[in-house]
């Protein structure tokens, strides 16, 4: 009876052993897979650092670039508005030059 308590209890060591070994070997897979989670969050994270950052280097160029189209926009607002006048006057001119009278006035 002894020997038979003995055996049993060295079966329920080694299962216990065994299963000791098991859990070890899983928690060592569960830090490895931790680890590489948070290797991967630290990239996601920098990723998306990195493209905030140049998202907003576009955003500015965007804006830079808004400011000079308005500019020259406005430039050639202006442009197209002194040569409408200029036309206007040669126009005046000439037809003061074939009616021999300013245009416009009484005559």
């Amino acid at each position: 009876m002894l020997e038979s308590h003995r055996a049993r209890v060295e079966r329920r060591e080694k299962r216990l052993g065994s299963t000791e070994e098991s859990i070890s070997d899983r928690m060592r897979e569960l830090d490895e897979r931790e680890a590489e989670i948070e290797t991967r969050m630290a990239r996601l994270e920098a990723d998306f650092e990195l493209r905030d950052v140049k998202l907003e280097q576009r955003e500015r160029t965007v804006g830079e670039l808004e400011l000079r189209l308005g500019k020259k926009e406005s430039d050639l607002a202006q442009y197209v508005g002194q040569l409408q006048n200029e036309m206007d006057r040669r126009e005046s001119d000439w037809w003061e030059k074939q009616l021999g009278k300013p245009v416009g006035t009484p005559g």
